[in-house]
């Protein structure tokens, strides 16, 4: 289903035009989730984002759908449960996204060591359990000092111990939001990016009925009205929520990269000196190709220290009817949003008389994840082999239908039309215009970093890629001159902050 600029101009006008049940502020994995659930449910759901759907924190996670086996260190087994059971869900509602990975995990003999030998094996065995996979290849193994080496030559030989494999999970966190964005969209969702909320609308008795907003595109200002708003913008909660007052203390405030991601060049030396002393051969900053400060908004009080505040999340209502869903982790986000689907429901039908069931949404499955999770290796396959009748190379076509799923053939379809462009593949032709069509791609790091991670994983090809995507982009969004040049600034800006130009 489209989602261009098309749809958000469409979008933008149908929200100014009528009552909205639910309009969503911020376009994260928790907003997105939000909005799936709510449009699934028959709510008219409406959702903006001031950036790029996950811009903030939900594009800066740490990469992991995990399981979290260092909670068993102290044996804390129902969280591990909780955590690995809706690992599960997130692995069949969003199949192509998940990417099984082993960990292998070093213990050394050291003071403050989080395992010993003896602890590992007995946390591994108890998280294989938990996971469902003791009698699977994905089973646990420990390993000995010289398979550690053997594995991992780098690793500094003295104090090592030994070490043991278990299984975690890749997650492509931007891929995820906008899955569930796709799929909010197609079921009816009202969304938009590059939506400023400006402050709110009240009714006689003091209640939020809406928001005023600026379209960043046009500058225009906005009225949406909604019988309830829900705030979910992580750590800038305590901004949204203190639109027009004063913000005199906060509940939320974001760990370790302040508000930007950004790596400090203090965050930088403590990575490089905690990486030096567990290697065997000295490295130093130009040898990092890649780092960015996990951001992630915690919930906290003014006396602590951000470091040791706990990660929970947190859904409330204030007085004046302002819903704020904050906290908690990305593979806990539908869980989040069920939660604050159920107060959402329960207002609407005792407040204002609407009545709407919850879908399941342990088994509702995100856009582009109509795929057997039990068989989602083999089902990819498939997919590929269809991209080769299209004129692309297996490898082309495997990247695209791990990267699309069940969207995939949509994808391909765009090769009847298009042809590749000038300084570009046939597959980053497809996923580029397929990113524009489908995916509300507005800017070239919009596609570059959020729709297909070439900035993360990809960074040695991108740079023959920059122009030609420029020229594209701007032929399809009939950009000015001027507007190409500033969209070529914020890329160039982009990959230097990447590149940790500032600090290397």
């Amino acid at each position: 289903m489209e989602f261009s600029t098309k749809t958000r101009r469409l979008s933008l006008q149908k929200m100014q035009e009528r009552t909205l049940d639910l309009l969503i502020i911020g376009g994260g994995i928790t907003g997105a989730g939000v909005a799936l659930q709510a449009a699934a449910s028959g709510l008219d759901t409406g959702l903006i984002d001031t950036q790029d759907f996950a811009e903030g924190t939900s594009s800066r996670s740490t990469k992991l759908v995990h399981g979290g086996l260092r909670y068993l260190k102290q044996f804390d087994v129902e969280v591990v449960a909780d955590t690995v059971s809706e690992r599960a869900v997130v692995q069949r509602i969003a199949p192509h996204i998940p990417k099984p990975d082993p960990m292998i995990l070093p213990v050394y003999d050291e003071p403050g060591s989080t395992f010993s030998m003896f602890r590992l094996k007995v946390a591994m065995d108890l998280y294989d359990l938990l996971a469902n996979v003791s009698n699977t290849p994905f089973a646990n193994k420990v390993l000995s000092k010289e398979e550690i080496l053997k594995r991992l030559p780098d690793l500094q030989e003295e104090g090592l111990v030994g070490g043991g494999v278990y299984l975690d999970f890749r997650n492509n966190d931007a891929r995820l939001v906008i899955e569930n964005i796709k799929r909010a969209n197609q079921d009816g969702a009202l969304i938009a990016s590059h939506v400023k909320a400006a402050g709110f609308l009240y009714d006689e008795n003091g209640k939020v009925t809406g928001v005023t907003a600026r379209d960043l595109s046009t500058d225009q200002v906005l009225e949406m009205k909604a019988r309830l708003v829900i705030n979910t913008t992580g750590p800038w909660s305590d901004t949204v929520c203190n639109l027009e007052k004063d913000a005199n203390f906060h509940t939320m405030r974001p760990t370790n990269g302040g508000n930007s991601g950004k790596m400090s060049d203090d965050s930088f030396n403590h990575l490089i000196s905690t990486v030096q002393s567990y290697l065997e051969h000295d490295k130093d900053r130009k040898d990092v190709e890649e780092a960015a400060t996990h951001l992630e908004g915690s919930l906290s009080e003014k006396t602590l220290d951000p470091s040791a505040v706990s990660r929970g999340s947190s859904l409330e209502r204030d007085e004046n009817g302002l819903i704020t869903l904050s906290g908690g982790k990305i593979t806990d986000y539908r869980k989040m949003a069920e939660g604050a689907m159920d107060m959402i429901l329960q207002i609407l039908r005792d407040e204002f008389g609407r009545k709407f069931k919850l879908i399941h949404s342990k088994t509702y499955t995100v856009s582009g994840g109509d795929l057997n999770s039990a068989n989602v290796d083999q089902e990819i396959e498939a997919y590929a082999q269809l991209g080769l009748v299209k004129g692309l190379s297996l490898e082309e076509s495997r990247y695209l239908a791990n990267l699309y799923g069940s969207n995939v053939p949509t994808v391909y379809n765009l090769a009847d039309e298009l042809q590749a462009a000038s300084g570009l593949s046939l597959a980053d032709t497809l996923s580029l215009h397929y990113a524009m069509r489908y995916e509300m791609a507005l800017t070239p790091v919009d596609f570059f970093l959020r729709r297909t991670n070439y900035m993360l994983f990809k960074r040695e090809q991108l740079d023959d890629m920059v122009e030609p995507v420029l020229h594209e982009m701007a032929v399809y969004y009939d950009w000015s001159e001027e507007e190409k040049e500033s969209m070529r600034s914020h890329l160039q800006e982009t990959l230097a902050e990447n590149d940790l130009k500032d600090i290397k």
